[in-house]
């Protein structure tokens, strides 16, 4: 064992002794640091906005003006004979062909105008809570007159839920505006599954609004301006959760599968943790969020390895040292591993010093807050545990792929014996390669399952860690199925076995006069 250690000592000193080692080393903070600020600058322009809340509410007051105003010509809305709503001093002549009454308009202008007179800020729950008072006497309007019991009691019960909203609004009680909305909610007779699922995921929703006195966002929001509300976002995610799992469909509208079935489940059971214990996920502009972001550089990791090897191995070959190598004491293949080995421990140097450079740049970028938690659903339970264990399994499990690439380019060093042409070739199948599985993914075949680089992003597998806001596209990966995180590992360990055969065979093998 002592002498194979001194061989693969010897060929780190042999790889050290090359510029082209320092370089890379150099260049992976250089990237992790270029890297961390562009996400800031990507993530500070898809937060920033042009309008303001005050802005959208003014505009869709001249919208509805410019509409009553105009008597609805440029519109559905006709109506027959002079209109003019009490307590407004706007009237306009009526219009023959009537589509559809213009009410709504008019309470909503009227609903605005009451807002701005009473000064409510236009991004307070205030405006959506006049908005539900709004939507409210419209479907009391549907329900008036019409003769059915029924209805009518339904008419007075939305009429007076309308006025409680107001009244409730002008006390600044929100627990009490909730109450009038769970109210109606157990007054809607939900006879189809599409109501049902609807009314039960609101009912989930709104009991933890009231639970945490977590207050709507308006509308004339932009919910990109606001990073900090993370509630809002995580209850609408919810709601789309419960209502898909009681409709079992998925968002595309097909029948929920087994797997998606336990992942919303799961899902459901981790926001909905999240909220009862103000656990906020991780942002992307976070150093946490770039942990897990910057992870998508191993890749570079692997096309530097290509490099590496090629150096490594090809020019023994071309610059003859091959020959004195071959004279010494040692065996063929311990020399071939001493070098395999040597390749894949500088790989996981290199991973050190990415996730150290990750840390640095995040930290700079980002700030060095080391607070988060990572939530995931497990057998039944919610686990929660610090999110710096999430950032450090994401980068061991990048340990797989790069253990195969690193057998991959061992194999074309020796097989190519030129360090040009192994370069060439292995950047050329490490890009290609990709591109085409990727494209196969989509496709109906199944053979796709055992291709390379469908295998190697084994993070896929644990959706948990992809939980970043704002850059889940980045990170969720390809998951394909009948693909597990077992057979992920299987397929990989069978070509790191066949490319190291390969390469073992041609070195062993192949006489160096070749050369």
């Amino acid at each position: 064992m002592s002498r194979f250690l001194r061989l693969i000592q010897n060929e780190f000193i042999k790889l050290f002794a090359r510029p082209l080692i320092f370089i890379l080393i150099v260049l992976i903070p250089l990237m992790s640091i270029g890297y961390a600020f562009l996400l800031k600058s990507s993530v500070t322009s898809y937060y920033y906005h042009s309008e303001s809340p005050e802005s959208r509410m003014q505009n869709r007051i001249n919208e509805l003006t410019k509409l009553v105003e105009g008597g609805f010509a440029d519109s559905q809305f006709k109506f027959d004979g002079d209109f003019q709503r009490p307590g407004m001093d706007i009237k306009f002549p009526g219009m023959p062909g009537m589509q559809e009454d213009p009410q709504n308009s008019l309470d909503e202008l009227e609903m605005l105008q009451y807002a701005r007179s009473k000064g409510y800020e236009p991004d307070s729950w205030k405006i959506e809570a006049l908005y539900k008072a709004f939507e409210y006497k419209s479907q009391a309007r549907t329900l008036e007159g019409s003769g059915d019991s029924e209805d009518e009691r339904l008419y007075l019960q939305y009429t007076k839920a309308a006025d409680d909203i107001y009244a409730a609004v002008d006390r600044d009680d929100l627990i009490g505006y909730y109450d009038i909305c769970m109210r109606i909610l157990g007054l809607q007779n939900a006879e189809g599954d599409y109501e049902k699922a609807t009314v039960e995921a609101e009912k989930a929703v709104l009991q933890l609004r009231i639970d945490k006195k977590i207050p709507v966002i308006s509308r004339f929001s932009d919910y990109r301006t606001t990073q900090e509300d993370w509630q809002n976002e995580t209850l609408n995610a919810l709601f789309n959760d419960i209502y898909n799992l009681k409709m079992n469909r998925n968002n595309q509208g097909m029948q929920l599968s087994d797997e998606e079935r336990r992942q919303l489940e799961g899902e459901i059971e981790v926001n909905t943790y999240r909220i009862k214990n103000d656990k906020p996920p991780v942002e992307a502009n976070s150093l946490y969020g770039f942990l897990s972001v910057s992870s998508s550089l191993v890749s570079f990791i692997s096309l530097f390895i290509i490099i590496i090897a090629a150096t490594m191995m090809a020019s023994e070959y071309s610059q003859g040292t091959i020959k004195l190598m071959l004279i010494s004491p040692y065996k063929r293949w311990k020399l071939f591993y001493a070098k395999l080995t040597t390749v894949f421990l500088v790989s996981l140097l290199l991973l050190v010093i990415l996730f150290a450079s990750s840390v640095l740049a995040g930290g700079l970028a980002f700030g060095f807050d080391f607070a988060g938690s990572l939530i995931k659903y497990n057998n039944g339970r919610v686990e929660d545990m610090p999110y710096i264990f999430a950032c450090l399994l994401k980068y061991l499990l990048a340990c797989p792929e790069l253990l195969v690439m690193t057998s991959l380019s061992v194999m074309l060093a020796v097989v190519m014996r030129r360090s040009s042409l192994a370069i060439g070739v292995g950047v050329g199948f490490m890009f290609g390669g990709s591109i085409i599985s990727t494209i196969l993914a989509f496709m109906p075949y199944d053979f796709k399952r055992f291709l390379l680089f469908l295998n190697t992003n084994l993070s896929a597998y644990f959706p948990e860690l992809n939980s970043i806001r704002f850059f889940d596209m980045v990170t969720s990966g390809v998951r394909i199925e009948g693909m597990t995180f077992t057979f992920s590992l299987i397929v990989l360990a069978v070509y790191f076995i066949c490319f190291t055969y390969i390469a073992l065979d041609s070195f062993n093998r192949r006489d160096v006069k070749q050369a």
